[in-house]
């Protein structure tokens, strides 16, 4: 299996290591389910939006919909 990104690229934010954990996934079923799929969390990423690959609670997420370090 390939090398976690987190593991390779200490730092890293978990954003971005939830979008490559997902892209790479050994099960199909677990990939994103098209390369759309994959630009819109890198998009979302960039953009400081919620990236739908990382997992985070309601605060966090809310605070990413106000732009703002609550």
């Amino acid at each position: 299996p390939p090398t976690p990104i987190a593991r390779v690229a200490r730092g890293a934010p978990v954003e971005l290591d939830a979008i490559t954990e997902k892209a790479m996934a050994r099960d199909p079923q677990q990939r994103y389910p098209s390369m759309r799929a994959l630009a819109d969390d890198l998009r979302a990423y960039l953009e400081r939006r919620v990236v739908r690959a990382h997992k985070t609670g309601a605060f966090v997420e809310l605070r990413k919909w106000f732009g703002s370090p609550l």
